[in-house]
């Protein structure tokens, strides 16, 4: 089973939280430069339309922001052993070098 997921229209037809992708399409699709995500919680998605689509979107996540720097860790300095720990909300990169 899908996880249910909620979606925050910040620009569109209609701003608000729906719970369904199908709403949320309805008040998107077609409307230009729509603002929306999706959220895993009703609290997280009701924080992120109270604060504004400027902390959301174009923003790399914590996750992904930590990845990056990993990734770019790895390509440029030679290291002897790697070991990746990563949780849904934080990463953390462990090496020893030779």
């Amino acid at each position: 089973m899908a996880k249910k997921k909620f979606y925050v229209v910040w620009v569109g037809r209609k701003p608000g939280i729906y719970s369904t992708w199908a709403e949320c399409a309805e008040q998107v699709n077609g409307f230009n430069d729509a603002k929306y995500k999706s959220f895993s919680t009703e609290a997280q998605a009701q924080t992120a339309f109270e604060s504004g689509w400027q902390d959301y979107i174009g923003r790399p996540t914590p996750l992904s922001a930590a990845t990056s720097r990993i990734t770019w860790s790895i390509q440029t300095r030679p290291m002897t052993g790697v070991d990746l720990s990563l949780s849904s909300t934080r990463a953390s990169a462990e090496t020893s070098r030779g």
